[in-house]
């Protein structure tokens, strides 16, 4: 937010209104998002999904109502997922490096079972990393200084 080191970019307006859609983090959950806020007002700009499967599902409500990604809305998940990898796809996403992270937690898990009278708890931070494609192609964008952004 502003007076975060955060730098609006061209396009950039104060008066808009975040749009926030609950669900279980699948596919039909981003559809039923776009349907929502097409029928209820003009539709955003922009979409950021809470994982990729979200993203996957908002793209084809997107499509199905003639809207063209990034065209008419710009398109992110957040996962790093293989699928949104695909030229048919093209999402820009998040990637939480989801093996590392697994291998992660599996060292953890032996290490406490290992130490059964340890209640400590682990905290780790990975990095993540922007992977940049066709679905933000062309949005205006100006990053924070130390974003990791990759094509």
């Amino acid at each position: 937010m502003p007076g975060d080191g955060w730098v609006p970019g061209p396009g950039y307006r104060a008066d808009a209104v975040p749009l926030i859609a609950q669900g279980d983090f699948a596919v039909d959950d981003g559809g039923r998002a776009v349907h929502g806020w097409m029928d209820a007002m003009s539709g955003p700009t922009a979409i950021i999904a809470i994982n990729d499967s979200v993203a996957l599902g908002a793209l084809e409500a997107l499509t199905a109502r003639g809207l063209r990604v990034p065209d008419d809305v710009a398109l992110a998940g957040f996962d790093g997922v293989q699928l949104a990898a695909s030229r048919v796809i093209d999402l820009t996403t998040v990637d939480q490096h989801i093996d590392q992270m697994g291998r992660l937690a599996v060292r953890i898990l032996l290490r406490q079972l290992a130490d059964s009278g340890s209640d400590i708890p682990s905290h780790e931070v990975l990095p993540t990393e922007l992977l940049l494609r066709g679905s933000t192609e062309g949005a205006s964008t100006v990053w924070p200084s130390g974003a990791t952004v990759a094509r």
